[in-house]
């Protein structure tokens, strides 16, 4: 629906000046078609509008569908073998699989039917990741200790950059 605006023309006060105030037929044309194109313009504008909505809700269905029928990737408990034993072999191969050639936790799941949990404890088994940390000697020894506390008992003022100089030192 286009709403189209007509300007009345000023009204005539002298004949004389009647070309001054009376706009011309081009000039009213003019004006006439800004105002169609204004109109046309909010029109658009609104269509567009409509059009990014309609779009966005269709989008909005889409995810929530997606998400309403995602399937995760995990083992089904009908899949998983329920507290089976796992033989040498498969051990053997789960090891291999997922320690030397650094295949995903996930993957192995799939691939020889066990448990996240039956993976990570094979993994866990392993001797050679076994790290043990050692605890790193302190750059501030015993005798440091004692010789700052010694100096700050001399001077009780001693600020904290001094005290660095003095254990540089």
């Amino acid at each position: 629906m286009i709403h189209i605006l007509i300007t009345s023309a000023p009204s005539i006060t002298n004949m004389s000046d009647s070309s001054d105030t009376i706009m011309s037929s081009v000039q009213l044309e003019i004006e006439a078609n800004k105002t169609k194109a204004q109109a046309l313009a909010e029109e658009l504008r609104d269509l567009n509008k409509k059009r990014f909505e309609q779009e966005a809700m269709i989008r909005a269905k889409e995810k929530l569908d997606e998400k309403q029928t995602y399937k995760n990737n995990w083992l089904t408990h009908k899949d998983q073998k329920p507290n089976a034993i796992i033989k040498p072999e498969v051990r053997e191969l789960i090891r291999e699989n997922v320690i030397g050639n650094g295949m995903k936790t996930s993957e192995a799941m799939k691939a020889f039917k066990v448990s996240c949990r039956q993976v990570q404890r094979i993994k866990a088994e392993d001797p050679n990741l076994v790290k043990t940390h050692k605890k790193r000697q302190s750059k501030f020894s015993h005798e440091m200790k004692t010789k700052l506390l010694h100096q700050l008992d001399q001077q009780s003022s001693t600020t904290l950059p001094e005290m660095v100089h003095f254990i540089k030192e």
